[in-house]
């Protein structure tokens, strides 16, 4: 896991903001919207740690690459992610021996291992070419799922259950083979046993409802990347704690005024301003009403 902070530039007085790579690029949109800046040049990211490869560390430092480089290091840390404990002790000594001057090119060395042999005195390569194979144009789309979970049914001991795994949101035709399989009849015959989070900004907020999951989910990715910002924005602006309040903050966010780097109660990179009082805003959240209890 490759931890950064992201600063701004010497004249910005925010406090960094921590994130672990690789991350969804949801999770780095939030993290770049709660630094506030106007622009991703005038930033910067400091790598703070790398168990798996040291010396990319010290390297990434020396770099110094502003946070518009950070989709590319969110990759590196992806690809060192892939590799086995030995390649990636190969990795580093690439690193210590091509001492790369940016990050298309440490991403570049992943590719390069099999040129890096040990000797005597430590490694050598015996291929110093170093072909270039990242295209930043190119990179893989992410899965575009909110959760991962896994479901069992709920009148069998989990240690003799079948234990099945579902993304979410799902459509209907994954959800009522999940029913099928498990031989549930009701949504109530279902329960969770692991949630794996694919937005970490959401893993404070838990749910044993696989259906309310997954009609949030479908909200959440339904969101622009602008709108997923402001909402985040509003959560932390209305102080939600429970993970019901976070339908609620989505209903209502057009009783909002979002100013973009606005200096009005400021959250993340908008001013925000309650236009309505908070009578006026859905208390009762009609979406997340369970829906696919019925799918069987």
């Amino acid at each position: 896991m490759l931890e950064v902070a992201l600063h701004q530039d010497s004249y910005g007085c925010r406090r960094p903001v921590r994130l672990a790579l690789p991350a969804s690029r949801r999770d780095i949109l939030a993290a770049v919207a709660r630094m506030g800046i106007f622009s991703m040049e005038e930033s910067e990211i400091v790598c703070e740690g790398f168990p798996e490869v040291p010396e990319a560390r010290s390297r990434i430092n020396t770099i110094l690459q502003p946070v518009s480089f950070l989709d590319d290091l969110n990759y590196f840390a992806r690809r060192v992610g892939e590799l086995s404990a030995a390649d990636q002790k190969l990795l580093g000594a690439a690193i210590a021996i091509h001492r790369p001057r940016d990050i298309k090119t440490m991403i570049d060395l992943t590719w390069h291992l099999d040129s890096i042999v040990v000797c005597e005195d430590g490694y050598k390569d015996t291929n110093p070419t170093i072909e270039p194979r990242y295209d930043r144009a190119a990179l893989p789309k992410e899965p575009e799922w909110v959760y991962r979970v896994k479901l069992f049914r709920a009148d069998i001991p989990v240690e003799d259950a079948m234990i099945i795994s579902l993304t979410l949101p799902a459509t209907r035709e994954a959800i009522d083979e999940v029913f099928v399989n498990l031989g549930a009849e009701t949504v109530d015959d279902i329960r969770i046993l692991e949630c794996q989070y694919g937005i970490r900004a959401l893993q404070d907020y838990g749910c044993d409802d696989i259906a309310v999951l997954d009609n949030f989910a479908q909200m959440v990715h339904e969101l622009s990347d602008s709108d997923f910002i402001k909402f985040l924005a509003l959560v932390e602006y209305e102080d939600a704690e429970h993970f019901y309040e976070l339908g609620q903050v989505m209903q209502n966010m057009a009783f909002y005024d979002f100013v973009p780097n606005g200096r009005i109660e400021t959250h993340g990179s908008f001013g925000i301003l309650a236009s309505l009082d908070t009578e006026q805003k859905i208390i009762h959240d009609t979406q997340m009403e369970p829906q696919i209890g019925e799918m069987v």
